[in-house]
């Protein structure tokens, strides 16, 4: 409020209290004396017009007990009543049957002059001996109103009179009481009677009220109302049931006023409605009259008081005016009062206080604005309760300055801090010292932020805080960019583990702690099996998921003490750091083996996978961190070896196999670029005609250009490692140029048969790989055969058929290689789409002796005949061997017999050799006993 404001208003509540006060006060005791008069008036009027009502009920309802009496004294009652009294209740039911017409006759005569529109009259025991309705005589009852409400009473009168409303709406009344026997000396009751007319003569009596009125039976309900027009749902329910509980009085609503009174005699009530506008108009010109006075007087005290009040504080108004504009920020405004003591001293110094605060204004919102753009400020009490946040502590903690001033730091506290965290701070600035740290605070929308927190102490005269200053910057993306780069230096993006620097850590410190006392402890290395197929198969992205869950699965199989870390790939490591022996680890790896057992559902598919685990102890297996990973590896190779889905201890003797594998697989990995791999070629011979029709192309690595290394072990180990497509590829490459030199050279009958592995017919692209192989060699494609295993066409039929679909599309042929050793279907073979079957080496080798391998080649070679396919016998080394395949009308064969895999430079001598044979006798394949040798350097 301003200053001269608050005068003038003071002045005018003087003027006002002065000459209002007794005027009100005056006026207020006259208004009430009055109103207490009217309302007294009021009130005797509306009880005297309810009483002349009931009075008039009353001697009507007297009215209906004079006629019952009269009828209670009727002979015919009387006669009717002694005679039924008398008779024994055996005879009673005749005795009521008598003269009934008559009876009937004298009762209507009897309704007519009394005013009655019925009659019943009972017995003692509810039997009905009269009535106008003659049907109901000799029915009992006993149990209903009009025979309980007749009253029973040796020398008392029982007569009641109440309303009531029939079936169908109309109101009645009925009047109620007992017959007394006068011609004994004592006046006893022998029956009851009920009498019932209707409503006329009560409205006819009430019907000089000026004002609506409401007449009640026992049971609340409205019985009349006049005038019959106003709705009976204007009186209001509890109103009825002041009325029916007994009281009097009258009940202001709204709009009405209702004067109440219980009739006694009927046990009804009798109401008047009266307009609250119409009884309430003389109070309430009353008030209007004194309010209009209070008014005009007000105004003239108000127009005089402000009037007075702005002559004593003109001298004062241009110095409020300028203290208002300063007060709005106009800092520039001066006061210019011509006026001498108090007043002039007084604007002088407001204008030197001006400038001051000018001056400081100018630093202190220089100070604000860099503290909003740069810091989280807040001012606390000595209790820590916020007197003053700024535009930065808002905006960061998403609290309105509202909603922080009077609370607390527990207002934005995430809750993570320790209590001794909490207790050491405030120690330090109850010492009146700074305290600073990182402090983890929770927003109002629950987001967590980190401040780097000053807290300042300010000292009392005695040196104890009385107020602390808080001055905070926002270091979330800062921590953030901390935790992320702790994540990435010790754990793995993909699957939140430790990764491999974690881990060696881990080892380390486990190494550490046992230099003195040498307590074994485990280390396992783990590696998926295949799971190369899933990723090439499913796709990178399905890969993930499987590591992801791979992950869970492994830790939910450790102690909190344990570590598993993922190494990168699908290889991951475990330490077990706290173990008594070395089947505390077998108890571990069995767990971890049966968890990934269980199927893995990626990309809407279950998988199954297994793993290979290698364990190493300490200090058995090594006494630090490379030693036990790398044995631990070399285990891990040989339970693949095994069958993989196992585990493995490490062992000395299986060092030398496993940097064997190791440096082999660095070996193989330079073996394209550095041309150690080669084909060798096997002839196929029809043997029928005696001739060589094409070739195999087999695939041996020259490693160092000095050892010759069997595919039997380095196969295997380019499809564990993906060197297979590469490989896979040269071998394509290679054998199509070398049968289109054939081609060019003349040799144009000659097929060529080239072996397929499976993670090589796996890509995605091969066919389209394969295609692009055959044009660049420009070559026939019915002149290629491709050989692949049982095993590699039975998984995931469906994208394999698909597959042999497209590849026969490019006219290239296909052959089931060492069949009768896998599956063997007849359902796969009417499915696929394949040229030859190749029968195994191993049914060959030991026919004609062996009885169960000569059926089954036998079996193979009708099978293919049946099917309409081509078959070709592998490993022929024997005369008798030809001789029995031959009898049985097998078509092709290869094997020892004719020749052994020979370079291509011998096998194209061998093509020219047998050009230039003349005759059928010249061949050398079906000529005489000493033409049977191995031919070729048998590479």
């Amino acid at each position: 409020m301003h200053l001269h404001q608050g005068i003038e208003k003071q002045t005018r509540r003087w003027f006002l209290f002065v000459s209002l006060v007794p005027l009100f006060i005056v006026g207020i005791l006259g208004v009430r004396y009055m109103r207490e008069s009217l309302w007294e008036d009021m009130q005797g009027e509306i009880a005297r017009s309810i009483s002349e009502r009931e009075s008039g009920l009353k001697n009507l309802t007297a009215a209906y007990r004079k006629r019952l009496d009269i009828l209670a004294a009727n002979h015919l009652v009387q006669n009717l009543l002694d005679d039924y009294m008398h008779l024994e209740p055996g005879d009673r039911p005749e005795f009521l049957k008598k003269d009934q017409a008559n009876i009937g006759i004298e009762v209507q005569e009897f309704l007519d002059i009394s005013g009655f529109i019925a009659i019943r009259v009972f017995g003692n025991d509810g039997v009905l001996l009269l009535s106008q309705q003659t049907q109901n005589i000799d029915a009992a009852f006993s149990e209903k109103s009009d025979f309980r409400d007749g009253g029973l009473g040796a020398g008392k009168d029982k007569t009641q009179v109440n309303f009531f409303r029939g079936a169908e709406g109309p109101a009645y009344i009925k009047v109620s009481g007992p017959v007394f026997e006068h011609s004994t000396q004592h006046l006893r009751s022998i029956g009851r009677i009920t009498l019932v007319a209707t409503i006329n003569e009560i409205e006819a009596s009430l019907s000089a009220s000026p004002w609506p009125i409401f007449l009640l039976n026992q049971k609340k309900e409205v019985i009349t109302r006049l005038p019959s027009t106003i709705n009976a749902d204007i009186v209001p329910e509890h109103i009825i049931d002041l009325g029916v509980g007994g009281k009097t009085g009258i009940v202001e609503l709204e709009y009405h006023l209702i004067a109440y009174r219980h009739l006694s005699e009927t046990g009804g009530a009798l109401m008047i409605l009266f307009e609250r506008e119409e009884v309430f108009a003389p109070i309430t010109h009353l008030n209007n009259t004194f309010f209009l006075g209070c008014f005009i007087t007000v105004f003239i005290v108000l127009f005089l008081s402000s009037k007075a009040s702005r002559n004593i504080v003109k001298p004062i108004n241009r110095l409020v005016e300028g203290a208002k504009l300063v007060a709005s920020g106009n800092l520039d405004s001066r006061v210019d009062v011509q006026s001498g003591g108090e007043i002039g001293l007084l604007a002088e110094h407001f204008n030197e206080m001006v400038c001051k605060i000018k001056e400081r204004s100018k630093d202190l919102t220089d100070f604000k604005y860099a503290l909003d753009h740069a810091a989280i400020v807040a001012v606390t009490d000595e209790k820590g309760i916020i007197q003053y946040a700024n535009d930065g502590f808002c905006k960061t903690s998403k609290f309105s300055r509202e909603e922080l001033i009077g609370g607390d730091h527990r207002l934005v506290s995430s809750g993570k801090h320790s209590k001794g965290f909490i207790r050491n701070m405030w120690k330090t600035l109850e010492k009146g010292e700074v305290w600073r740290g990182d402090y983890y605070n929770k927003a109002k929308d629950g987001s967590f932020y980190w401040v780097d927190t000053t807290i300042v102490p300010f000292l009392n005269d005695k040196g104890k805080p009385y107020q602390y200053l808080a001055i905070r910057s926002n270091i979330t993306t800062q921590k953030a960019a901390e935790e992320k780069i702790r994540l990435l230096a010790h754990y793995d993006e993909l699957t939140h583990l430790p990764n491999r620097a974690f881990f060696n850590d881990r080892l380390d410190q486990a190494i550490k702690q046992r230099t003195w006392g040498k307590k074994p402890f485990a280390v396992m290395f783990l590696d998926l099996d295949r799971f190369k197929l899933i990723n090439d198969t499913l796709g990178h992205s399905a890969g993930d998921q499987l590591l992801q869950e791979v992950a869970k699965r492994l830790t939910g199989c450790l102690r909190p003490e344990d570590t598993v870390a993922r190494m990168g790939g699908d290889e991951f490591t475990i330490l077990l750091p706290i173990i008594a022996k070395g089947e505390d680890a077998v108890l571990v790896a069995q767990k971890v083996v049966a968890a990934l057992k269980k199927p893995i559902k990626v990309a809407q598919q279950e998988l199954l996978v297994s793993v290979s685990i290698g364990i190493s102890l300490y200090p058995e297996h090594g006494e630090d961190a490379e030693t036990l990973l790398k044995n631990a590896d070399a285990a891990m190779y040989r339970a693949k070896e095994n069958g993989r889905g196992r585990y493995n201890f490490f062992a000395s003797v299986i060092n030398a196999d496993g940097n064997s594998k190791i440096d082999m697989t660095a070996a193989l990995s330079y073996a394209i670029e550095r041309e150690e791999l080669l084909l060798i070629y096997q002839p196929l011979i029809d043997l029928k005609q005696g001739n060589i029709i094409g070739m195999e192309a087999l695939i041996r690595w020259n490693r160092g250009g000095s050892q010759l290394v069997s595919p039997a072990k380095f196969i295997p180990l380019a499809e564990e490692t993906g060197l297979i497509l590469p490989i896979g590829d040269w071998v394509l490459k290679t054998a199509t140029s070398q049968l289109k030199s054939w081609q060019n050279a003349g040799f144009r009958g000659l097929c060529l048969s080239v072996n397929v592995a499976a993670p090589q017919f796996q890509e995605s692209d091969f066919v389209e790989g394969l295609e692009q192989i055959i044009k660049e060699a420009s070559l026939d494609a019915k002149t290629l055969k491709l050989e692949m295993t049982e095993s590699l066409l039975m998984k995931n039929q469906e994208t394999v058929i698909a597959r042999l679909k497209a590849i026969k599309k490019l006219d290239v042929l296909l052959s089931i290689d060492d069949f009768g050793t896998g599956y063997s279907s007849l359902s796969y073979l009417k499915r696929f789409p394949v040229d030859t079957l190749k029968i195994d080496q191993s049914f060959v080798k030991n026919i004609p002796e062996d009885p169960d391998d000569a059926a089954i080649a036998e079996m193979i070679i009708t099978l293919a005949a049946q099917l309409r396919l081509e078959v070709v016998a592998e490993g022929i080394e024997t005369k008798a061997q030809l001789d029995f395949l031959q009898s049985r009308g097998c078509q092709v064969g290869q094997g020892y017999l004719f020749s052994r895999p020979i370079p291509a430079e011998e096998m194209t001598a061998l093509l020219i050799s047998e050009a230039n044979a003349t005759s059928l006798n010249d061949n050398k394949w079906l000529g005489p006993k000493e033409a049977f040798k191995f031919h070729g350097s048998g590479i």
